[in-house]
This record gives C-alpha cells, sequence and structure tokens, in this order.
C-alpha cells in the first residue's frame, strides 16, 4: 500500500513539474512576471522585372506595321498584330512575383535625340494647322489580356486627367520629366504564377509636316517606375 502511494505521489510531482512554466527576469532587479521582447520590422522582398527597351517607332504615313509580342504570330494572329498608328509599339509586360498587390507608379520624358532637335515634342493630339514635324507620346497602362501569350492592352483616345484625379491609366510625355511619380494603376499580388501590368506607346505625328520625314527622324523616351505596397484588402 505505502509502494501505491509513493508511486502515485511520485506521478502526481511530476505531472506538477511538467505543466509548470517557470518565469525568468532579464534583469534580476525587473518584475518577475514582466515579459520583454523585441520587435522587429518585416519588410518582405518585392520581386519585380520590368521590360528592356521596347521596339518604338514614329509611323507618319500610317503603313502598315507588324508588332512584334510575346507569341509567335500566325496567319489568325498576323491581320491583329498589325496596325496604322502613328506611335507604334508593343505591349510590354511588367510582372510581379511579390507576395503583395503593388502601387505603379511612374516618371515619363520623351526629348527629340541629339541628331533631331527640329523634331518639335507636344503634350496633346497633333493640331490640323500644325506644319511642324510634331511628335505627340503617351503611354497606356493596365492589366493585359489574351489568349495563347497574345498580350492585348485596350486602346482608347487620349483623354485629359481630372484635376483632382490621383490614378490616371495614361500618361502624356513631355519634355520635361515631372518631380513626382504619377500612379497609374495597380498590378496583383504574384507568387508561383507572377502577375502582369502592360503599358504600350501610343500618339500622333504630323503627316503633313513642311519638312520630310526621314528615317534618321528620332525621339528617346524615358519611364521609371517605382512600386509600392498596396495594403488595402482585395474586394
Amino acid at each position: 500500500m505505502k509502494n501505491k502511494r509513493l508511486i502515485s505521489m511520485i506521478l502526481a510531482l511530476a505531472m506538477i513539474f511538467t505543466l509548470s512554466v517557470s518565469v525568468f527576469a532579464e534583469d534580476p532587479a525587473a518584475d518577475p512576471n514582466e515579459f520583454k521582447a523585441t520587435a522587429t520590422v518585416k519588410i518582405p522582398d518585392i520581386e519585380v522585372t520590368v521590360p528592356a527597351a521596347p521596339a518604338l517607332f514614329i509611323n507618319p504615313m500610317g503603313f502598315d506595321v507588324l508588332i512584334a509580342t510575346g507569341a509567335a504570330a500566325t496567319a489568325e494572329t498576323e491581320a491583329n498584330l498589325k496596325t496604322n498608328n502613328k506611335i507604334v509599339s508593343p505591349v510590354n509586360i511588367i510582372t510581379n512575383a511579390s507576395p503583395m498587390k503593388l502601387d505603379v507608379n511612374v516618371i515619363g520624358s520623351v526629348t527629340p535625340a541629339e541628331t533631331n532637335k527640329a523634331l518639335a515634342i507636344v503634350t496633346a493630339p497633333i493640331a490640323a494647322e500644325d506644319t511642324k514635324n510634331s511628335v505627340f507620346i503617351w503611354a497606356n497602362f493596365g492589366t493585359p489580356t489574351g489568349d495563347d501569350g497574345e498580350e492585348v492592352l485596350a486602346s482608347t483616345a487620349y483623354a485629359t486627367p481630372a484635376e483632382d484625379a490621383t490614378t490616371f491609366p495614361q500618361l502624356a510625355l513631355t519634355t520635361k520629366a515631372p518631380t513626382k511619380p504619377v500612379n497609374v494603376g495597380t498590378v496583383a499580388k504574384g507568387g508561383d504564377d507572377p502577375a502582369k501590368f502592360a503599358f504600350q506607346f501610343l500618339g500622333d505625328c504630323n503627316p503633313n509636316a513642311k519638312l520630310d520625314w526621314n528615317a534618321g527622324d528620332s525621339v528617346e523616351v524615358k519611364l521609371v517606375f517605382s512600386f509600392k505596397p498596396n495594403l488595402t484588402p482585395d474586394a
């Protein structure tokens, strides 16, 4: 009987020790019931890929131009890839592999190449009375659509943004870059299958310029992107 009581006491003590939690203060003078921890900021990596310099053409005569895309042109898609736009560029894809959605911000500018200072950069579609070698370029931004790798971005006529607009999916390029970036949209969060955000250059140029256009006429376009985590909950 004594052995059974002894075993029971030992088991009971073992349970007490097992279920007890000892609290030790970091400082002997501190309250023994006080808990202290150091919190550090956890910043996830932003993994964004911006494409290299895209093809960009001034097309004052409005000839059909075959736009290169990520998909191989087929008999079915080639007709859709041709355009007679005055400013021609493919749809350019930005990918986001980050674990959060990102606001896309841009600073953009356009300047005549050093050898083409006679070109005039304007900030609106070409006026009928304009006789200069004028060029208007704007960038269109948004989420691409398309099947079988053929990326398509909706092309609409340029519209002047409202004065109170904080996000605008079009950006008119000027010779003087703005001092603050413009928010042009949000790219969804990525992962194993990166999310896509696209931009495409569109615009106008003067087919009735007094001076003949030539193959050497060119402009230099620059877009500087920045990305910021968007913490608003998804709808």
